[in-house]
């Protein structure tokens, strides 16, 4: 399939967009023209993979290969999630070995959270696929993620549990779990989302597709925990490339997951300033765990004078052998980061 293929159906299923728009996009992206691009689309509104609804939005045509209940009480006597894995999902998957890969870990992952963490008794599993790649849906009927963190590590709400569930290695059962599941399954995939009680914890999501799934969330209070992903069937991200994005060997020799990326704007509560020292100690609970922490400010308008002292300067002092970098500052943000790195400086030489 062209480039150009491949690029209107990763365009569409993105979510919520018009013909004439993809057509100008595409164009404009991969100087051809708007003619061409609209003779691509025919090729694939033939075999029926993509559809105009009648609010003239494309659509890529979601075939279902798989949906299944199971009770809890089955799987643990009688199968695992590799079994699981084996006898009703890997077959259906026809692409490359890199794709299967991604696929395993994410599936067997994501199922084996549930079975072993949702204290739930019933697990619905529903596979379906287009002409730009699968989606998975698992979801339980037990407490619901975000809450089971929030008893088990004494948080001040599910919020702030989501918060410190995208931060990876956290988990409720350190004995036989390493908190790594969610954080990498959520690199790996093209889109992840993980849905519960109203909230939803995302990564990758186009504007569109989260909007929609914030709607869903809204619309429907799981009691229990639904996980969406999505791996498209012509990129998939390298599964061992990943991990290594994230490790690193400490001075025994040994290879440790080290590296986070926190994003600043699940700390806000209805869109809130970031202002207090407070906020910045939620910020930074247990990064100092890690080797190197990068806080990504996509979407933060403006960060407050104590907030910045207290991660660049306060926790930095604190925590010298943790490098604490930061991504997507708008100018306003970095002037207050400088600033705060600017006094540390200062103080460090007097």
């Amino acid at each position: 399939m062209s480039d150009v293929l491949i690029e209107i159906l990763k365009m569409i299923d993105s979510g919520n967009r018009k013909k004439s728009e993809v057509a100008k996009n595409i164009a404009e992206k991969h100087g051809v023209t708007v003619q061409n691009v609209y003779q691509h689309l025919k090729k694939l509104e033939k075999p029926m993979q993509i559809f105009e609804c009648s609010k003239g939005y494309l659509h890529l045509l979601q075939k279902r290969l798989f949906a299944q209940n199971f009770k809890l009480k089955d799987i643990t006597k009688e199968a695992s999630e590799y079994d699981i894995w084996i006898k009703h999902i890997l077959s259906l998957i026809k692409n490359d070995i890199e794709l299967k890969d991604s696929m395993f870990h994410v599936f067997t992952e994501m199922l084996n959270n549930a079975i072993e963490h949702s204290e739930g008794d019933t697990i619905r599993i529903a596979l379906f696929e287009s002409a730009y790649g699968y989606l998975v849906s698992i979801t339980d009927n037990g407490v619901g993620i975000f809450k089971k963190i929030c008893r088990y590590k004494n948080l001040k709400d599910e919020q702030h549990a989501m918060f410190e569930l995208s931060k990876g290695r956290l988990t409720t059962m350190p004995e036989a779990h390493s908190g790594e599941g969610i954080f990498f399954s959520s690199k790996i995939s093209d889109e992840f989302s993980i849905i519960s009680h109203g909230l939803i914890f995302h990564h990758e999501l186009d504007v569109n597709s989260l909007s929609e799934l914030e709607g869903m969330a809204r619309r429907s209070m799981y009691e229990g925990t639904k996980v969406v992903f999505k791996i498209n069937k012509f990129t998939p991200k390298s599964v061992t490339a990943i991990f290594k994005q994230y490790t690193v060997i400490d001075e025994e020799g040994e290879y440790m997951f080290s590296k986070t990326i926190i994003k600043a704007k699940l700390i806000q509560y209805e869109n809130e300033a970031l202002v207090s020292r407070s906020q910045a100690k939620r910020l930074l609970t247990r990064v100092n765990e890690f080797k190197e922490a990068v806080i990504d400010f996509a979407g933060i308008r403006l960060i407050g004078q104590g907030f910045a002292d207290e991660v660049f300067r306060v926790f930095t002092t604190r925590y010298p052998d943790v490098k604490l970098t930061y991504v997507n500052a708008e100018p306003d943000v970095d002037f207050m980061i400088k600033r705060a790195v600017g006094t540390a400086k200062i103080n460090k030489k007097s």
